[in-house]
């Protein structure tokens, strides 16, 4: 008797562990599916940085595993924004390797429109100086040492200013100082190679307006966070803050004097 009602019992207890498995994985799917459609989808103005933000940090095992998957290559893009918007640190390595390491030659453009948002997301991601990844960036402004994938649209002499510009663009939307100095010192550092030779003045030149764009980003995102470069009130407030750096940034200035 003992024996059979041991049974029971435990029959009954595998019973209700078997519901409450299928309620849980019911529970779950949905948000799993709710995720990958909302990165699958066609946002023409772009990603709501709320919707991306809110969608949590239980999101980013599912965005780092389709990340990995070559199947949701033109969910790719979406993926790296969301992953930066969360703002769980998680997700700083997958991205770091999908952007160093996954790829050696050229990419597709869905591929490409992906790894250029990369340094981007690894800015918001940054909380600390003294973050491995944040260094990283930093470090970026100078280390020819660049990721090998390449793509259509640039050849081998375009290569330092195409890594340069997207680690600029990278660090202007870091909230950290330390990103806003890094800039500032890559300004000078221009802005001296410009009186030695052409070759830097052209390069200072096309720096300008993207040193000037990113210092005033990297304001706002300092001040506000950066959920508010993607609102409407971003655009009044960058003209303003180009305004307010127009003067302080140096390459433009002394570039266009060599000219007279």
């Amino acid at each position: 008797m003992r024996a059979m009602s041991l049974i029971r019992n435990l029959s009954s207890l595998v019973f209700v562990f078997t519901i409450l498995s299928y309620a849980f994985n019911v529970a779950a799917e949905p948000f799993e599916d709710k995720v990958r459609e909302f990165v699958r989808s066609i946002h023409h103005h772009g990603i709501p940085y709320e919707e991306a933000r809110d969608l949590g940090t239980q999101a980013v095992p599912v965005l780092v595993e389709m990340l990995d998957d070559v199947t949701e290559e033109t969910s790719w893009a979406n993926i790296v924004f969301c992953l930066g918007a969360i703002g769980d640190r998680s997700a700083i390595g997958p991205l770091e390797d999908f952007y160093r390491s996954r790829f050696d030659r050229k990419v597709s453009p869905a591929a490409f429109k992906a790894l250029v948002q990369v340094p981007r997301s690894l800015g918001i991601l940054a909380r600390s100086k003294d973050q491995p990844h944040f260094k990283r960036l930093v470090a970026n402004l100078s280390d020819e040492r660049q990721p090998k994938w390449t793509f259509d649209t640039f050849g081998p002499e375009d290569r330092n200013l195409f890594w340069l510009g997207i680690t600029i663009d990278g660090l202007s939307f870091s909230s950290l100082p330390e990103a806003r100095s890094a800039l500032l010192k890559l300004d000078e550092e221009y802005a001296s190679r410009a009186l030695v030779s052409k070759k830097s003045k052209e390069d200072a030149e096309q720096l300008s307006d993207l040193l000037l764009e990113a210092v005033a980003t990297q304001s706002i995102v300092a001040r506000f966070g950066p959920e508010v470069i993607f609102s409407e009130r971003s655009e009044t407030l960058l003209a303003k803050e180009r305004e307010k750096y127009k003067k302080l940034l140096s390459t433009g200035g002394l570039a266009l004097d060599l000219d007279k």
